[in-house]
């Protein structure tokens, strides 16, 4: 009896930047002793939509120095999403002085090291105004 039974379905969806569009999902119920083997088995068809959005700001860093002085920061990062190096990009925002830099601008980040390997793994990114 079809309207007593329940159904649960798990969609693990992950992508790695904003995005968004539609996903059909089929989902084919067998009864486990059905008689007739050349019975249909009912299909439903699922249409959803997805949407990720950006997510929020990993990290801040905040630099000071004295007026006619350079500042500048040198620090490791790593890809702590996934166990794969991942690209990146370092960039100040479009309202920020000329003066600023970062360096580079972009690479690919190693991820995330066992913690006896986390120096000589990172890659070191430099700001300075």
């Amino acid at each position: 009896d079809y309207a007593s039974s329940v159904a649960s379905v798990c969609v693990d969806w992950a992508p790695l930047k904003p995005t968004h569009g539609t996903a059909l999902i089929e989902l084919i119920v067998t009864a486990v002793n059905q008689s007739d083997q050349n019975k249909q088995s009912p299909v439903w068809v699922f249409e959803f939509g997805l949407e990720a959005t950006a997510p929020p700001v990993e990290d801040v860093f905040v630099l000071e120095a004295p007026i006619q002085r350079v500042a500048s920061s040198v620090f490791s990062m790593f890809n702590n999403s996934t166990v794969q190096s991942a690209p990146f990009k370092a960039y100040f925002s479009s309202d920020s002085p000329f003066e600023f830099s970062v360096s580079p601008q972009q690479g690919v980040l190693p991820p995330l090291p066992p913690q006896s390997a986390e120096e000589e793994d990172s890659k070191k990114v430099d700001h300075q105004f």
